[in-house]
């Protein structure tokens, strides 16, 4: 396993392991995003799919960090 996939499955642990209340959230682009997220967690072909353009696509790596704490730091 390449370092980028153990980066992902670590970042796709804490995704499923992090629980958001989307009742408490305004609705604006956020928490557009943040729903998008929440879905693709649970669609296995997405997650693959999420996985394979963060393996083989430096500029995907880049943006994920914004992704991956604007989830983890909404409650």
């Amino acid at each position: 396993m390449c370092k980028y996939e153990v980066k992902f499955e670590l970042m796709l642990k804490n995704f499923k392991g992090h629980t958001i209340d989307f009742d408490l959230l305004e609705n604006d682009y956020k928490k557009t995003i943040l729903i998008g997220i929440q879905e693709t967690l649970t669609s296995e072909k997405q997650i693959a799919a999420a996985k394979a353009l963060y393996i083989h696509y430096a500029a995907v790596r880049l943006f994920t960090p914004i992704l991956y704490n604007m989830y983890m730091k909404t409650k």
